[in-house]
């Protein structure tokens, strides 16, 4: 069992110390911005809480999706937005980032750390490579959404000329794995009853709505899923690549900050 232990971390000026997570309790990370679960460092005086992984995050890579300049870790942006948008997702962002203050390149903390290789057994036969070029990721249309690719990165198959979006892929791997068995066969999470409540009252509330409200809910809960989903393996693929976080390693490098 891994001993955690009080930490100085850069990005604080207190001491951190290992702390749980309370029934019915919600923190965010302040690096990775998701929620906390089981151990995790905090200062309770200034409410300032990390990951364990979040807060071994090496200060400075060189990623293979910049490698002219070295990445490097900053607790928050340094833009006069004080907010950043991640060159891999798309998505924005307030907390770390790995950057390149030259190219005005950022990345997610969780995003630099996806897994250059993803392999789907029970979906695909093949491995998929993460692929970072926007020239190549464009030309891509994801095989699950039949969306195409906006520029940011995805999951390719060299062997069958496919591209799966990093969520899309995320969200059929989480969901087979969350499939339960129920006397034999099998039933997703989202098809188990919610407790105290039958079957048969669960269809004739549902039946009782007309088909587009039905499906307006069907399709909430469905995006809240997927986030959920998202999050669990992004947090996942962290804990993967921290472990091998020394293939991307760099020198020291200093930030020249930019104000606008």
């Amino acid at each position: 069992m891994k001993q955690y232990h009080n930490k100085q971390h850069f990005s604080h000026e207190h001491i951190l110390a290992p702390l749980h997570l309370d029934a019915g309790e919600e923190i965010k990370c302040d690096g990775c911005e998701e929620l906390v679960s089981d151990t995790f460092y905090g200062c309770l005086e200034c409410n300032f809480f990390l990951h364990p992984v979040c807060s071994e995050a090496p200060r400075s890579m060189v990623h293979p999706s910049h490698p002219d300049h070295p990445l490097t870790l900053h607790q928050n942006p340094t833009y006069s937005s004080r907010a950043y948008c991640c060159d891999a997702c798309g998505s924005g962002g307030k907390g770390f980032s790995f950057s390149c203050a030259h190219c005005e390149f950022d990345l997610h903390i969780l995003c630099a750390a996806l897994a250059p290789t993803f392999l789907f057994k029970k979906e695909h036969p093949h491995e998929f490579k993460l692929v970072c070029e926007p020239e190549r990721a464009n030309k891509l249309t994801c095989y699950i959404c039949s969306v195409g690719n906006q520029g940011y990165w995805l999951y390719y198959c060299g062997a069958c000329g496919i591209g799966a979006h990093v969520n899309c892929l995320s969200s059929k791997h989480e969901e087979d794995k969350g499939r339960v068995n129920d006397g034999g066969g099998t039933k997703t999470k989202k098809q188990v009853s919610v407790k105290g409540e039958s079957s048969s009252s669960s269809s004739v509330s549902v039946g009782r709505k007309t088909e587009a409200e039905a499906r307006r809910v069907e399709e909430a809960t469905l995006e809240a899923q997927r986030q959920l989903l998202e999050k669990r393996l992004a947090q996942q693929l962290m804990l993967d690549a921290m472990d091998n976080a020394s293939d991307y390693v760099g020198p020291p490098y200093t930030r020249k900050y930019y104000y606008y």
